[in-house]
């Protein structure tokens, strides 16, 4: 499901037409990546200053300690998480592979997505919020407190997905290296619902300096760049390969760390993800939750209302 897709009655007038904005610069008039985002941006930054505003005044008043434990530094652009560092994982991942084994026995099949058939969601946006295990995981105050200090802003939880690869052949798309576009800066974390080892497909990654040499290199701008050229350049030690038993986890910048996944695996890799974005997203239709059900119904304080809301 493309970002149109979450689209509804909810979705505030200035995130439609950023996107629309971005699309028509990008596609239409070939602007160059990172000036579609900026001048796209601007277009939500101003239309809601104050929000924007009173987010980052958030973030800088967090005490220098918090999300200390995750923090992911300017230069790297990544965290890997040990599958029992955060308490919440375990319960998440329960519910995550209930909805995947629900979803295949109601006979959704491998090779069902709509445009990736070696990726594709099992369940995604706000169907998840009645996961309270999953919904508790994405605002967790170490990993929210991280993200907001990374972005300098208190983010927004623009998606969640049960994300599914099955077995596959293929060397297309994602499964290449690549960059995100939903902004210049955000943070995806990925935790495996069951082990992944090499033949499982593991998410691989080059840290935000290297990525940056090779952007440089090839004059990377969009599209996909080989697993041999990025080897070529950075060889095999300057790419991080993430693997381990369930509940192993990572949060990493996919609009500045290089990256690719789902390629040629042997085994279904089954994952949940839970996406961080500036409040002021410019590209991507970021989920609308039932904010204030679920403040009630977790118990939460001003940073995770914020970051599930989109005022």
């Amino acid at each position: 499901m493309d970002a149109e897709g979450f689209l509804t009655a909810e979705t505030p007038y200035r995130y439609r037409m950023s996107r629309r904005i971005n699309l028509f610069l990008a596609k239409k008039l070939k602007v160059a990546r990172v000036p579609a985002i900026r001048a796209s941006k601007a277009f939500n930054v101003l239309m809601s200053p104050m929000a924007q505003l009173r987010r980052k005044r958030a973030a800088e008043s967090l005490p220098a300690a918090s999300g200390a434990k995750f923090a992911l530094s300017q230069e790297q652009g990544y965290r890997l998480i040990g599958p029992t560092e955060i308490p919440d994982v375990l319960p998440a991942i329960k519910q995550a592979e209930a909805i995947y084994n629900a979803a295949v026995d109601a006979g959704k099949k491998a090779g069902q997505g709509k445009d990736k058939n070696y990726l594709f969601p099992m369940a995604r946006g706000a169907d998840l919020a009645q996961y309270t295990d999953i919904m508790r995981l994405a605002v967790n105050r170490d990993v929210l407190d991280a993200v907001s200090k990374y972005l300098g802003a208190v983010p927004i939880v623009s998606q969640i997905s049960v994300l599914v690869s099955p077995p596959n052949e293929s060397q297309i798309g994602s499964q290449l290296y690549h960059l995100d576009f939903a902004d210049e800066k955000q943070v995806k974390f990925f935790t495996y619902v069951h082990d992944v080892g090499p033949e499982s497909g593991p998410f691989t990654f080059v840290p935000v300096a290297e990525s940056e040499t090779l952007v440089k290199k090839f004059g990377y701008d969009r599209g996909r760049l080989s697993l041999e050229e990025v080897t070529g350049v950075v060889g095999e030690s300057g790419q991080v390969q993430v693997m381990g038993p369930a509940g192993s986890g990572f949060l990493v910048d996919t609009s500045r760390c290089l990256h690719y996944g789902s390629n040629r695996n042997k085994t279904t890799r089954v994952a949940l993800l839970i996406q961080y974005t500036p409040h002021t997203v410019p590209e991507q239709l970021p989920t609308v939750w039932p904010t204030e059900k679920l403040k009630k119904q977790l118990g939460l304080d001003e940073i995770q209302t914020m970051a599930l809301s989109l005022d």
